[in-house]
């Protein structure tokens, strides 16, 4: 049997390359195992999975389930999402009550 993901409308910030905005992007140097690069082109964020790079361009998603977020690349965000205003109506999802 197979299985289709429910499309479920979620928050993204596109990271331009400024620590702190979003706030869950932090400066890489931050943690002792990555190596630390240019200022501004690659960040940190923390998840259930660990810190993740972000890259500058890419985006931060979330939140999630129990409230986290992840870093999406920005080639990956651009064929995965859509705006919720340029989704066919019979694809949104149904409104819970």
């Amino acid at each position: 049997m197979k299985y289709v993901k429910r499309p479920i409308p979620i928050d993204a910030v596109q990271w331009h390359g400024q620590y702190g905005d979003p706030p869950q992007v932090r400066p890489p140097e931050s943690a002792g195992r990555h190596p630390v690069p240019r200022e501004g082109q690659f960040g940190l964020i923390t998840t259930d999975h660990g810190d993740l790079l972000i890259r500058k361009g890419d985006w931060v998603v979330g939140p999630g389930a129990v409230g986290e977020y992840w870093p999406v690349a920005k080639e990956v965000f651009e064929r995965t999402y859509v705006p919720v205003e340029e989704m066919p109506v019979e694809e949104m999802p149904a409104q819970e009550i």
